[in-house]
């Protein structure tokens, strides 16, 4: 923590007209902690920085005198190496990226969330992660990162056994009928309207199909069960379905990489039923999706009439990836279900469609 802060304090305290015996009656702290902050002799403890910069309304940034420019192109710089590292499965790296970060910048909160995020992938530090999340409640007053972070605890207190506090959580979560997403669509006109409208078309729709796509697997949970996997198959194509119904053409844009989800996971059904026509059918369709997102154009829009895909963060993110869908697509099929059909003509024709897409690291 910069050396500066005590005088920084002093000098916010006197520009407020305020003494060190009121303000530390604010924290809750004596007066002489306060007078050896300001001698730099001592330093404020992390967790009470977000109360000193909201008593004198001012950042915590400004607080610790951080240049916010230099600090947003770090932040830059770690959010996309944390992309890379999270698209190629390096959680460890991430980690270990992230702690570094947050020791930079301990009061970020998109470093923080992000922290959390990857902790909670690993089995020993999920409570850690939980711990993070809970800090982060406590401090940020960011409605959306709020929400955000809720709706990872509520998974994250369900993953480690404590439904009741999963339970908990989501109860404070907004009902889907009074999400901004519905909101705006009623409250802006003419082409915004038109524009929110879309998006809470295309947002429901995401979500219903993935509703569907967790029923199935809920519902029809025997592998070994042809029934059951038939069954799940069924709803796999239904999704499709409707997932074709709101496009022209095919003309997917960003949402390719749906479409390739819901297809990988049918050819994985029907490998399940060793029906593997129907699974190379599938699985062809599939790698078109994923070599269509590789070579997606930067400032690519949608045709359907329904929304228009506009340019989001993951086109860049996409972008700058040194592993491309096309990579990630080769990696799954190396795995041993497909042993199945990995000499048919077919499956080496996919595959070599696929590392022609495949961005090769340097």
């Amino acid at each position: 923590m910069t050396n500066k802060i005590g005088e920084k304090i002093k000098y916010l305290r006197k520009k407020s007209n305020v003494t060190q015996e009121k303000f530390a009656d604010y924290l809750g702290i004596t007066f002489q902690a306060v007078s050896r902050w300001e001698c730099g002799d001592a330093y404020p403890d992390l967790e009470i920085l977000p109360s000193i910069a909201n008593y004198f309304n001012v950042t915590t940034d400004e607080l610790l005198g951080v240049d916010i420019m230099n600090k947003q192109e770090k932040i830059n710089e770690i959010q996309k190496k944390v992309n890379e590292n999270f698209h190629k499965g390096l959680i460890d790296e991430n980690i270990a990226v992230l702690r570094i970060a947050v020791n930079e910048f301990p009061n970020d909160f998109y470093l923080l969330k992000e922290l959390a995020h990857n902790l909670n992938f690993k089995e020993e530090t999920k409570k850690e992660s939980i711990e993070i999340n809970e800090r982060i409640l406590r401090d940020c007053t960011d409605d959306d990162t709020r929400y955000d972070v809720m709706f990872r605890l509520a998974y994250a207190y369900k993953n480690i056994g404590e439904k009741e506090k999963a339970i908990q959580i989501a109860n404070k979560l907004p009902h889907i009928h009074t999400t901004k997403s519905i909101l705006f669509g009623d409250l802006y006109d003419g082409e915004e309207k038109i524009i929110h409208l879309g998006n809470s078309i295309h947002n429901c729709y995401s979500w219903l199909l993935n509703r569907m796509f967790q029923f199935a697997l809920a519902k029809y949970t025997d592998d070994k069960n042809e029934e059951e996997v038939q069954k799940r198959i069924e709803i796999y194509k239904k999704i499709i379905t409707i997932f074709n119904l709101m496009y022209e053409d095919e003309n997917y844009g960003m949402d390719n990489i749906y479409i390739y989800n819901y297809t990988i996971w049918t050819v994985e059904n029907y490998l399940l039923l060793q029906d593997f026509d129907n699974a190379l059918n599938y699985l062809e369709k599939s790698a078109d999706y994923a070599m269509a997102l590789d070579i997606l154009p930067e400032n690519f829009r949608s045709a359907t009439s329904i929304f228009q895909d506009k340019k989001n963060s993951w086109m860049q993110r996409i972008k700058d990836n040194t592993c491309s869908d096309s990579d990630v697509m080769l990696q799954k099929l190396s795995a041993e279900r497909y042993d199945l059909i990995r000499e048919t003509e077919r499956f080496k024709a996919v595959v070599a469609k696929l590392e022609q897409y495949a961005k090769k690291e340097t």
